[in-house]
């Protein structure tokens, strides 16, 4: 089983906080892009399916005119709808196998990332299942998921470790992506870097500061 042709890029992972007000979601998000954002998940938990159906393809064009790739969580079938470029898996969702089989009845090209908490081993096989990317976490204590649980440090350099080893310079292009999620801020955000993260999504950490342009450069900045 093979990954999509798609790439997650290096960098600020966005995820939509549950605002109700979508115009001033709208612009936070285009604040966010300008900054150096490079993937948006949409996750509104508070909307029915034809909602999000209304409103995630707006957002998602709105991504694509910055270059930012849109995502959508728990969903595959709200992803498929909307023409999202990926699908994020969580515990209580369609599991990694499924889906990739229904993207390859519809020869759909879509990136799919799997929540992997704190387990190593689970991310070894998602990796090995053709997840584009795992993500760990909560990191540090997270005011969207308070009772989380913790990932530490220690999986992303060890997880970064084992990719790198099956995936030498020659095929580094296929090397799936590691997300680092839970209470990201300014303030942390270089450790988690330096421990291996590939991504940085983030939530209250971007969409709560007063300057979202300039918060997003910080973490994009990062890995440059």
């Amino acid at each position: 089983m093979t990954t999509t042709a798609l790439t997650l890029p290096q960098g600020l992972y966005g995820i939509t906080p549950d605002w109700q007000d979508f115009t001033r979601l709208k612009a936070a998000v285009e604040q966010a892009c300008k900054g150096g954002m490079k993937i948006l998940q949409w996750r509104q938990k508070h909307l029915s399916f034809e909602q999000s159906l209304q409103l995630a393809p707006q957002m998602r064009e709105l991504c694509h005119r910055h270059g930012c790739l849109f995502i959508v969580n728990d969903s595959l079938e709200l992803a498929l709808q909307c023409q999202a470029d990926g699908v994020h898996l969580g515990r209580d969702d369609d599991d990694l196998k499924t889906v990739r089989q229904r993207l390859q009845q519809l020869q759909r090209s879509m990136l799919v990332g799997v929540s992997c908490y704190n387990e190593l081993e689970s991310a070894k096989q998602a990796a090995a299942m053709g997840a584009d990317y795992m993500a760990f976490g909560a990191v540090y204590p997270s005011s969207t998921k308070p009772n989380a649980t913790h990932a530490e440090l220690r999986l992303f350099t060890e997880l970064k470790a084992y990719l790198d080893q099956k995936y030498p310079p020659q095929a580094a292009h296929k090397r799936p992506a590691i997300c680092a999620i839970g209470g990201i801020t300014s303030a942390n955000a270089a450790a988690v870097v330096a421990a291996g993260a590939d991504c940085l999504a983030v939530i209250t950490g971007l969409f709560e500061t007063e300057q979202i342009q300039t918060t997003a450069r910080f973490f994009s900045d990062l890995y440059n």
